[in-house]
């Protein structure tokens, strides 16, 4: 079941779910089942971490056009999405640089003119997606690396963009990890 799967059951129970600065809120109008608040609390680490990526606005995908010009100039134009837009002015090439949302370089203009210029890399993964992403390669729950102390907060900012199996083999290699006491069994 995936952590999707279950805050739609908990929709579905009659349970809304909000963000606030005090954490995760459930409310309900009726008694929702208790092994289903129980799911919530022992995923409530990844639900937040759900409900925060799902509410980070996406930034409309802009596309650079470079508009070549008949003396050889080269104008840039941000423009929101991929269709191609009409100019009104006289050009001798169009061309797409999808990918970019900023100005180029001289130099940049110079290799998309050529066919060189290679798309830039993705944006790196949210600090709000780390964690459950590292938790999963290394089998446990979220809360657990937070409450053992294995990752704290600020690591979550600064790691962000990071490889989640870079950062889950640090931890694996970590004092900490390999020390740990498995009073419980790991989930």
């Amino acid at each position: 079941m995936t952590i999707a799967d279950l805050i739609r059951r908990a929709a579905d129970a009659g349970v809304t779910m909000t963000l606030s600065t005090a954490g995760l809120e459930l409310n309900a109008q009726g008694q929702p089942p208790a092994s289903l608040l129980a799911e919530l609390i022992v995923h409530k680490t990844e639900i937040i971490a759900s409900l925060t990526a799902a509410s980070v606005p996406r930034q409309a995908s802009v596309w650079l056009w470079l508009l070549v010009k008949d003396d050889g100039d080269v104008i840039q134009c941000g423009v929101t999405g991929k269709e191609r837009p009409a100019f009104n002015i006289t050009t001798v090439r169009i061309l797409a640089v999808p990918g970019f949302n900023r100005r180029l370089s001289e130099q940049e203009v110079a290799m998309a003119l050529a066919g060189t210029l290679e798309a830039p890399t993705p944006p790196p993964t949210p600090s709000c997606t780390l964690l459950p992403h590292v938790a999963r390669r290394l089998g446990v729950l979220p809360a657990v690396l937070l409450e053992e102390k294995h990752l704290e907060p600020h690591d979550l900012i600064e790691w962000a963009g990071t490889d989640p199996e870079r950062v889950a083999d640090s931890i694996r290699h970590s004092s900490a990890w390999i020390n740990r006491s498995f009073s419980d069994p790991p989930q």
